[in-house]
């Protein structure tokens, strides 16, 4: 197995929760994966992943499930 580099993606969470929010007051509802892009590094993912975490915590952002 080949060594692989680490990618550490230095964005800011509050970039991903503004672009979130700004999908969120345009269009009133988005689903979980229209936050990703193809191609998003994984470091990338996971900015996004934690972004509509803080959102929901804290900022009145609702999520809902409808399927297992």
């Amino acid at each position: 197995m080949q060594p692989q580099a680490i990618v550490y993606d230095d964005t800011p969470i509050q970039v991903y929760m503004q672009r979130i929010h700004v999908k969120l007051v345009s269009d009133r509802r988005a689903a979980f994966s229209d936050m990703f892009e193809p191609g998003m590094h994984k470091s990338a993912i996971v900015g996004v992943f934690l972004a509509v975490l803080e959102l929901v915590r804290h900022h009145s952002v609702h999520t809902e499930q409808n399927d297992l």
